[in-house]
């Protein structure tokens, strides 16, 4: 797991706090070897510690994203309903995830080499070339990082709904 990094809102309504953003590898069992399963699974994770979904980009205890499945470059088909009803997802890799530094910089820890499938590069060239702007690895300011950095013991609660409804990760 990537350090925890502060990060500015982006997007949403105005006055929210600061979120803190990670990176986990997971590598998913049976019956979770499809990205929509994976996805689906990773909906039941959030639903388990209390997400709801009120708005776009609002604030939320917790958000699950899929951001990519190997080197698969999967467009949106509708394969997968969200919560709200919309249609049109999964779609991998996440199609804004090289636009965000919060999560492009925690990705790029845990898995530096990897090479984007649409980009062609490695996500340490990425992460290198992009604006930093808002973020802020709790790990270099001296905060604590990675799953120790969420508060309340919310990571040990993550990591138990996590594991019952997805296998190993």
């Amino acid at each position: 797991m990537s350090a925890a990094w502060r990060t500015d809102p982006v997007g949403g309504p105005a006055g929210q706090p600061a979120y803190r953003n990670a990176v986990a590898l997971w590598h998913p069992a049976p019956p979770w070897r499809s990205p929509t399963a994976a996805l689906a699974a990773m909906l039941a994770v959030e639903r388990a510690l209390g997400r709801e979904r009120r708005e776009r980009w609002g604030p939320r205890r917790i958000d699950l994203d899929l951001l990519a499945w190997d080197a698969a470059v999967e467009r949106a088909h509708g394969a997968l309903r969200e919560p709200s009803g919309r249609r049109g997802w999964p779609e991998l890799p996440h199609p804004r995830a090289l636009e965000r530094a919060f999560v492009l910089l925690p990705w790029a820890e845990v898995a530096p080499g990897w090479v984007h499938p649409s980009a062609g590069r490695s996500l340490a060239d990425l992460a290198d070339a992009i604006d930093r702007s808002g973020v802020e690895s709790l790990r270099e300011a001296g905060a604590l990082g990675g799953a120790e950095a969420l508060a309340g013991g919310e990571a040990r609660r993550w990591e138990s709904a996590f594991g019952r409804l997805a296998g190993p990760w």
